[in-house]
């Protein structure tokens, strides 16, 4: 009778064993299917189709990723540039804005409309509080 338990005993410590040889000879076995050929066959390629869509999938992804990246690269160095031009349109502008508002500019221009700059200096204007509460 104990020689019954010690020999049913065993085969479960063996199964222990091999199932981990069966892991790692699954995976040896699957690259071994496909390298030869019969992963393909019509039982694995039925099997594997939701796999399949799925690599396929990802590869769509990867392919508008990469143009949607390829787009939105140009598009930036579109927009700098735009920038750098209107930058520049924006230093002539000033650059132009502060040529004609120099004095020596003005008096010529208003001299052309016999409009002449004082010979005399600017001078107080001194009113009493009387004189400017009557004006009202």
């Amino acid at each position: 009778m104990n020689t019954l338990v010690e020999e049913q005993e065993k085969p479960k410590k063996r199964a222990k064993k091999t199932s981990s040889k069966k892991s790692s000879n699954g995976t040896g076995r699957f690259f071994a299917s496909l390298l030869n050929g019969d992963f393909f066959s019509r039982d694995n390629l039925v099997k594997n189709i939701p796999f399949f869509f799925y690599v396929a999938f990802l590869l769509i992804l990867y392919i508008g990723y990469g143009y949607y990246v390829e787009k939105t690269s140009s598009n930036i160095a579109d927009l700098e540039e735009k920038s750098l031009e209107l930058r520049a349109d924006q230093n002539n502008e000033n650059a132009y804005y502060n040529q004609i508002s120099m004095y020596s500019h003005i008096e010529d221009s208003l001299s052309a409309a016999g409009i002449l700059p004082s010979v005399e200096p600017p001078q107080k204007i001194f009113v009493s509080k009387s004189q400017f509460n009557t004006q009202e």
